[in-house]
């Protein structure tokens, strides 16, 4: 399959405008805000444990690179956690009734901000994600001490590369609700 991609800018930074068209087919018929995307017979699963997206979409091929897979009707397609945030990051949000997405929308740019609009290696700028839970919705929310096992993503940002040693108080953690930030990605204007 040949891959479309574009550029973000001057630079060489590059991004699949494919996965918006894979993830939008996959998740269509969905709520606007993905909230129970199970009545739509949407699953989720994770894998992986690096947020980068040198080696793409495939967890058999992607070097442990953190993925997703979404499952539906039988149907299964992989995404890189890393190109799903650099969709997220090109939403556009226009009213006050995606209040909710507008304010993960805000933080989700807040503290990717020194990363490459690609995602690509990010880090270099000292930020990582990894993921838990076991189903998807967003019934809960974002906050890991209330969610009821629903997938978060743990986004962490520190100034220091990733390779460096650090403390817990170098670290600047948010947490997104993996489907909040699908509802996010779903906005993308690219």
């Amino acid at each position: 399959m040949r891959q479309l991609r574009f550029r973000l800018n001057e630079s060489d930074e590059l991004l699949d405008v494919g996965d918006l068209a894979r993830l939008l087919a996959i998740t269509k018929g969905c709520r606007d805000d993905m909230h129970e995307p199970d009545e739509q017979d949407l699953y989720a699963k994770f894998l992986g444990q690096t947020l980068d997206n040198a080696f793409g979409d495939d967890p058999a091929t992607n070097h442990g690179e953190l993925t997703i897979g979404l499952n539906r009707d039988g149907k299964e397609e992989w995404f890189n956690l890393a190109n799903l945030i650099a969709l997220a990051r090109k939403a556009k949000i226009e009213s006050l009734e995606d209040e909710i997405l507008l304010r993960e929308y805000k933080k989700l740019v807040e503290i990717t901000k020194d990363c490459r609009e690609d995602m690509h290696e990010p880090a270099e700028n000292g930020v990582g994600a990894w993921a838990v839970g076991d189903h998807l919705d967003n019934a809960f929310g974002c906050d890991p001490k209330n969610n009821c096992r629903e997938f978060l993503v743990g986004i962490s940002k520190s100034d220091f590369p990733m390779y460096a040693n650090k403390t817990q108080k170098d670290l600047k953690i948010e947490f997104f609700n993996l489907a909040t930030l699908i509802a996010i990605a779903r906005k993308s204007v690219i």
